[in-house]
């Protein structure tokens, strides 16, 4: 033991205090504020622009932030979706004292401080700001406000796009705020060329997604909308030249051909009339009568082919399917039913299948992603020893777990003191004399083997129970309603068990 503490000391002693690995290149620890719009092809700018053009992308960032937004709420019922804050070392005991925390922390994150305040978005509209700009842009900030004491009084939501890490440390503070710090400028924001705040570390929460090893990408990450952008240009590109058919369409629909000796009489009032009574979208399908003469005739001479021949539809569905791909999306969970086979993240027919699939490849490392961030940044600074954790994202596994202990109940696998220590309640119900009656079984054939082990010989012995106890063992095997259950779950939850 003694040579180990001697090794471990010896190799702190020449150990550098410092990491000595390249993070990024010298474009970026030498560059002045502003230069994050010019390393990069494609700005924060032109991402919003192009998120906003898309419908696809559009469809996918609707649905993930309402998806996101329903975990930023108190869970109603047992398994029912939002967030809760535990202990660190008894997240299933949690003592008085846990649970005043726990409330008053939730308070914190419901107002996004310890006092509303009209003019700071709640925690559901937070979520939303912070997932439109994880999805766009990856690159998600939050601003973190202290009081004169040092304690987070609040948080809020900035624009990630005006947000720049600093790399330099020959950087010089152009701010009042940014001189007066005593901690080296970390982020800062700049609005049209122009440094508005310089943030110390602890003074704001710059999150990445999807980060980068890469030297040249100066510590920012890769978003999904970045990553697919050549498909996401297609396809407003093939709605853009769909749309301009029916607009802007300088191409003639087709040629009327004349054939036979016609005067220039006769062709000038066949103009006439093909311009007054047929041309147009009013006109369309007029039937149209012409006197003809022997070796004289009209014929049409179509111009534009069908854009099946294009096979635009099949062009449409896989320029969707490959954005829905990046994004971990199913096209059938944003209403998308393809007119090809082209599938999606899933090969299955069954469409509950496929969106289960894509809560679990998307939502659920998004629910993650944003969780382990507001434990890193956030709750140090209010609450040291707890953790913050969304509940009810996989409801229906409760469901499932639910009706097999329902099963079982009834079979006589388990007793109802088993079943309600499995459903998390209290073993005996609140106001209840004595539990032993819930040991007995409710399957009938069990239910007799148990009396008879006791010496009841029949329904006479249970005058020795209370009115409550005779009722439960003699309605025989009964599955609990789904009101029941809910119930149940409320008291649990009112408890705080």
């Amino acid at each position: 033991m003694a040579n180990i503490d001697t090794a471990l000391t010896r190799s702190e002693q020449d150990r550098p205090h410092r990491r000595r690995s390249v993070i990024v290149g010298p474009d970026w620890r030498f560059s002045p504020p502003g230069s994050r719009w010019g390393a990069f092809t494609i700005s924060f700018q032109q991402l919003r622009a192009v998120a906003k053009k898309s419908p696809t992308v559009a469809a996918i960032l609707q649905l993930r932030i309402q998806q996101l937004q329903l975990f930023a709420r108190m869970p109603r019922h047992k398994g029912d979706r939002g967030f809760e804050i535990v202990n660190k070392n008894r997240p299933g005991n949690p003592s008085a004292q846990d649970q005043r925390v726990a409330e008053e922390v939730r308070e914190f994150f419901l107002n996004t401080g310890w006092r509303p305040d009209w003019q700071r978005p709640d925690f559901a509209n937070w979520v939303a700001a912070i997932a439109r700009d994880r999805y766009i842009l990856d690159a998600a900030s939050t601003e973190l406000v202290y009081n004169r004491i040092g304690t987070l009084q609040e948080f809020w939501p900035v624009d990630g796009g005006t947000i720049e890490i600093q790399w330099s440390d020959r950087y010089i503070p152009t701010t009042r705020y940014g001189r007066q710090l005593d901690q080296p400028v970390a982020y800062v924001q700049t609005v049209d060329g122009q440094v508005e705040t310089e943030y110390a570390p602890d003074e704001l929460a710059y999150w990445v997604a999807n980060p980068m090893t890469d030297v040249s990408q100066g510590g920012y990450g890769l978003s999904e909308l970045e990553s697919c952008i050549d498909i996401v240009a297609a396809e407003i590109l093939a709605i853009q030249y769909n749309s301009n058919y029916f607009d802007h369409g300088s191409v003639p629909p087709g040629i009327l051909a004349v054939i036979g000796n016609f005067s220039e009489e006769t062709l000038q009032e066949l103009n006439v009339m093909w311009e007054t009574d047929v041309k147009g979208v009013v006109g369309q399908h007029k039937p149209v009568a012409l006197a003809m003469d022997d070796g004289k005739s009209v014929q049409w001479i179509p111009m534009k082919q069908s854009n099946r021949e294009m096979e635009m539809g099949d062009f449409l569905d896989k320029l969707r399917t490959g954005i829905c791909s990046v994004f971990s999306v199913d096209p059938v969970e944003i209403g998308q039913r393809m007119a090809s086979n082209t599938g999606g993240i899933s090969n299955s027919d069954n469409t509950e299948a496929k969106i289960d699939l894509s809560r679990d490849r998307g939502l659920l490392p998004a629910v993650d992603w944003l969780e382990r961030n507001i434990n890193r940044s956030i709750m140090p600074h209010i609450a040291p020893g707890y953790e913050f954790r969304f509940v009810g994202i996989n409801a229906e596994d409760e469901q499932q777990k639910v009706a097999y202990l329902n099963s079982q109940l009834q079979a006589g696998g388990i007793t109802l003191r088993e079943w309600r220590k499995a459903m998390g309640l209290a073993e005996v119900p609140p106001g209840a004399e004595d539990g032993a009656w819930l040991d007995a079984p409710l399957n009938p054939p069990a239910l007799q083997v148990w009396m008879q082990e006791r010496g009841m010989s029949g329904p006479a012995d249970l005058t020795q129970m209370s009115e409550a106890q005779r009722g439960a063992l003699a309605q025989g095997p009964t599955d609990p309603t789904p009101q029941e259950v809910a119930k149940a779950w409320r008291w649990q939850w009112s408890q705080g068990a």
